[in-house]
């Protein structure tokens, strides 16, 4: 698993520090899981596959 460091305000702090006890669940799960939920929501980023990345070349040379 990646390391990545974050600077957030006091308050957010505070704010996550109360989420979490009350979640039962670490700053950190809490973090991964609203990333996670930002990154799946986000149409921005979409697998692609060889034809997808090469399909406005097919057919536009001609020969072998």
């Amino acid at each position: 698993m990646k390391t990545i460091s974050v600077k957030i305000s006091e308050e957010l702090d505070i704010k996550l520090t109360a989420v979490a006890a009350k979640m039962h669940e670490s700053k950190s799960a809490l973090i991964r899981a609203a990333l996670d939920q930002i990154v799946e929501s986000s149409d921005t980023i979409t697998p692609n596959s060889c034809f997808d990345l090469a399909k406005d070349l097919i057919g536009s040379v001609e020969g072998p």
